[in-house]
């Protein structure tokens, strides 16, 4: 992801600055993603596992990106909670 355009960018629904989500979250939002845990805003069970993705700076909202364009659509966001309640679960 270029550096100059994620200095541009921010979150559709909170206009909150988006960074780089770090491997860490990643491979663990992938493993949720290949046990059919995870949909995104429209309630779609995301079955691909992810690359790269966006994050808000208050770690709510994801946003994958694909060949290293961010798809900021509110709808294909993901709501970073859903990691939360799968570990109290």
């Amino acid at each position: 992801m270029n550096e100059k355009i994620l200095k541009l960018i921010c979150c559709p629904s909170s206009k909150k600055q988006l960074k780089i989500l770090d491997e860490e979250s990643l491979t663990n939002l992938n493993h949720a993603i290949s046990a059919g845990l995870i949909k995104n805003n429209q309630g779609k069970i995301l079955k691909d596992e992810i690359e790269q993705a966006l994050i808000t700076e208050d770690y709510e909202l994801a946003y994958i990106v694909r060949d290293d364009i961010p798809v900021l659509l509110e709808n294909e966001s993901i709501k970073m909670n859903q990691l939360e309640n799968r570990k109290t679960s």
